[in-house]
């Protein structure tokens, strides 16, 4: 691993050790739209990706923003690991003549007659990836198994 990505995510890992007020401070003014008021994180996120070096999408070309997001993907993961709570599989979902790739998330407590939830990822089309995702499908996963 880079030694960039793993300052990135020590980094954020750090930010989320300290209390509310500090991280509120750091994160900037408080963003209110239709009278809710966006999360700490989210706002945290949105004043690191005002550096240039941290952007997610680039000018340029579809390649060089795909870069950027796999490079820069661990201040989205906020430093989690893969949890081991959740069983992962690769599926093919067929629908008359076409065919569609599939990551399929299990959470270890669920029961096997259990409803399913389906996370179609943002930015995939273009720039993202299903791998890119991983993190946000595990902890869906895991957390929906509750």
């Amino acid at each position: 691993m880079p030694i960039g990505v793993r300052a990135q995510e020590v980094m954020v890992r750090l930010l989320g050790r300290l209390p509310d007020r500090v991280r509120s401070a750091l994160a900037g003014p408080e963003i209110i739209v239709d009278g809710e008021a966006l999360a700490v994180d989210a706002r945290l996120l949105i004043r690191s990706l005002g550096d240039k070096q941290s952007a997610l999408v680039v000018e340029g070309s579809p390649e060089l923003s795909r870069a950027a997001l796999e490079r820069n993907a661990p201040m989205l993961r906020a430093g989690r690991r893969p949890t081991q709570a959740v069983t992962v599989s690769e599926v093919c979902l067929k629908g008359g003549q076409n065919a569609l790739g599939a990551t399929l998330y299990e959470p270890a407590s669920c029961p096997g007659t259990s409803g399913a939830l389906v996370f179609f990822h943002g930015g995939g089309w273009v720039i993202g990836s299903r791998a890119g995702y991983d993190h946000v499908g595990r902890f869906l996963a895991e957390h929906s198994g509750r």
